[in-house]
């Protein structure tokens, strides 16, 4: 059974389609965001 969580990049067209997209994996950001200067996990977090 793989383990391993995919990041998911997604081009949404509408805020619609960005409700619709799947919560974040557990200990990951749970929510959709751009990036840039958001607080990611630590490297050393597993």
């Amino acid at each position: 059974m793989a383990t391993d969580v995919l990041p998911l990049l997604v081009n949404a067209c509408s805020s619609a389609c960005v409700a619709a997209l799947p919560g974040g994996a557990q200990d990951y950001i749970p929510t959709p965001h751009k990036g840039s200067l958001i607080d990611q996990p630590a490297s050393d977090w597993d």
